[in-house]
């Protein structure tokens, strides 16, 4: 009779255990469907729509970037990843979520050169690395009908600074910082009730 009792013990307690793992099992399912149900209901939604057709323009965006005219060349000269960024693409993957933002951006004075962007990722360490007037000479050159003024940034592949940037011409030659526009003071007015000194 103890045996039988021993035998009913160990049923039950697997009983348990499996009511435990019917009951967990259950509670994932019910969340994979509520998570697909949402995500449906998400995507067929007018936001889920813009979210969808704006990740798929800005990827196929950063691919040509990565394929425009004169990468190839960068990356011939030493550019582990060369992009050259046209702005107004940029500009309309942006309106699509957020038009005030890209309106602004369009009509902002502190894009560099001719609203292009050319950016060189170089292997971190690399002592004979290009410079931005080497890579604004390759791009100048393998782009004849480019722009003829452009930002350019250089910059070791995973580091926060860049080695070099500005905005440059297509034979190399310097013509701005990048961010020189943006570090102008704004002229401040004195207060009201001030003295003004006389000349």
């Amino acid at each position: 009779m103890a045996e039988l009792q021993r035998v009913r013990g160990a049923s039950d307690q697997r009983s348990g255990c499996l009511t435990v793992l019917y009951v967990v099992l259950g509670l994932v399912a019910l969340m994979t469907v509520t998570f697909g149900v949402g995500t449906c209901v998400f995507v067929r939604s007018e936001t889920g729509q813009k979210v969808i057709r704006t990740a798929r323009e800005g990827i196929a965006a950063v691919r040509d970037a990565t394929t425009a005219p004169g990468t190839k060349e960068l990356r011939d000269r030493g550019c582990e990843m060369a992009m050259v960024m046209a702005f107004e693409r940029m500009f309309d993957v942006l309106k699509e979520i957020a038009p005030d933002a890209a309106r602004d951006a369009r009509t902002s004075d502190q894009l560099p050169g001719s609203g292009t962007l050319i950016m060189c990722l170089v292997r971190p360490g690399t002592t004979n690395a290009l410079d931005c007037p080497d890579v604004a000479r390759t791009y100048g050159t393998a782009v004849p009908a480019g722009a003829a003024r452009f930002g350019v940034i250089v910059q070791e592949n995973g580091a926060r600074q860049a080695r070099c940037q500005g905005t440059y011409a297509r034979d190399g030659s310097f013509i701005e910082p990048l961010e020189s526009r943006r570090r102008r003071p704004s002229p401040r007015r004195p207060p009201e009730d001030s003295p003004v000194e006389a000349p």
